[in-house]
């Protein structure tokens, strides 16, 4: 466990020591998370008329799912979201986050809770400032291992049907071991969810951090211009869409499957179905006095 690092954004955060007994991957920064920060402070800077696929978040409420040290939350902290809630279900993590939180002077608006995807009594329907769903849902780098679909239920769950609420998840990629993004992407489809990618004119992925044949790290990044001008959400289908995703090419690579993100959005559509925590019961009222 080192001195505070600080991103391009200006957050500062810590990462958590190795655990003595199990693998912690939120204790460390991933470039999934540094591309999804970098993204909505230049959506924040350039705006609509700027050519930003989407619009500053000052004055609205996110939930960060699986968040680690919290690097994307902390941004939209900083970027005036009205409510930031950083979520984890590794209890050193949640703590992490909120030293980091503090680290940051953000504890008017930025908070962190525990939400366990395969729990639905720990998900947050609603926040706690406004009474209704989230604004925004964002998550980093958080498909691994297994099918996505435990993810895919958490997410469904705090974009419920009704809302206007919108997701955004970035991923690194590795053609070999993608089943997880996969599944997970094809679970949103199957439940009536646009989806759409983050690409640039010629149909390449946009959202990896390596340009011009830099290596990785902090520091090492292209600017933002360099990085997403020109991008634009695009609607995939779900039979050529899981392919061009499995098969991705990317504006900028990098040296390892790690550097190389997709950014991808969700919406509800009038036929997506509901899904496990969006209607109100014990698991929702018990979230809620969490707040």
């Amino acid at each position: 466990e080192g001195a505070a690092q600080r991103t391009d954004e200006g957050v500062l955060f810590h990462e958590g020591p190795a655990h003595s007994s199990k693998v912690l991957y939120g204790n460390v920064i991933w470039d999934g998370a540094l591309s999804l920060a970098k993204f909505f402070a230049w959506c924040d800077r350039c705006g609509p008329v700027g050519g930003a696929p989407c619009g500053p978040v000052h004055g609205q409420s996110c939930l960060e799912l699986g968040a680690g040290v919290g690097v994307v939350g902390l941004t939209l902290g900083r970027l005036g979201a009205r409510e930031v809630v950083i979520t984890d279900n590794e209890p050193e993590v949640v703590e992490l986050a909120r030293r980091n939180i503090s680290a940051n002077g953000l504890e008017a608006n930025v908070a962190a809770r525990t939400l366990d995807w395969a729990n639905v009594a720990t998900y947050l329907p609603v926040g706690s400032r406004g009474g209704g769903s989230f604004d925004l849902v964002v998550a980093a780098d958080v498909l691994y291992d297994g099918d996505g679909q435990l993810f895919a239920q958490a997410l469904q769950a705090h974009l419920p049907s009704g809302s206007s609420s919108v997701g955004y998840v970035s991923n690194h990629h590795s053609p070999a071991r993608c089943d997880a993004t996969v599944g997970f992407l094809r679970t949103m489809f199957d439940a009536g969810f646009s989806v759409e990618r983050l690409e640039d004119e010629s149909g390449r992925a946009v959202g990896s951090l390596c340009t011009s044949g830099r290596g990785g790290g902090l520091g090492a990044h292209g600017q933002t211009e360099e990085i997403f001008g020109g991008g634009r959400f695009v609607a995939l289908d779900q039979q050529e869409g899981l392919e061009a995703v499995r098969n991705a090419s990317f504006r900028f690579g990098g040296e390892s499957p790690m550097q190389r993100i997709q950014i991808f959005r969700f919406r509800r559509t009038a036929a997506s179905r509901g899904s496990p925590g969006t209607t109100e019961g014990t698991g929702a009222t018990a979230a809620r006095s969490m707040l």
